[in-house]
């Protein structure tokens, strides 16, 4: 009697402590797979954000153009238009601009925040200068 009541005992507690640790288990992989999802949630967020400023400003360029208020076959209107573009968005490092000749502008910014002007080959027959969307 008493060996069928002490294994009635440590059955019940066996199958609580079973319960309670595949339950805390479930729990801490359920609360960490939520916690990733955040995660990258929030680095999708922030990525986004950084390229949307890229986006916006090279769109604000790409209608300038568009209308003619700045003018890329000016070498002098390029420069301007380049490095006041990397001078009022930090989020860019580069930029450089191809004209219909193949000819490229560019102009990097150091880690010191100075601009300078980057040393770019001209475009080969193979690549193709594109000043509209790609169709």
């Amino acid at each position: 009697m008493i060996v069928g009541f002490g294994g009635l005992v440590f059955l019940s507690i066996g199958g609580v402590l079973f319960m309670s640790v595949s339950a805390n288990f479930t729990n801490t992989f359920s609360l960490l797979n939520t916690r990733t999802l955040q995660m990258i949630a929030g680095m999708e967020r922030s990525i986004e954000s950084e390229t949307n400023k890229v986006e916006f400003a090279l769109k604000g360029l790409e209608r300038l153009y568009q209308d003619g208020t700045i003018d890329f076959a000016n070498d002098s209107d390029r420069a301007k238009t380049i490095q006041s573009t990397l001078r009022s968005l930090q989020v860019i490092e580069g930029l450089s601009i191809s004209d219909p000749r193949g000819r490229r502008m560019g102009y990097l910014r150091l880690p010191n925040g100075e601009i300078k002007k980057a040393n770019l080959p001209a475009l080969s027959e193979n690549e193709q200068a594109l000043w509209s969307k790609p169709k």
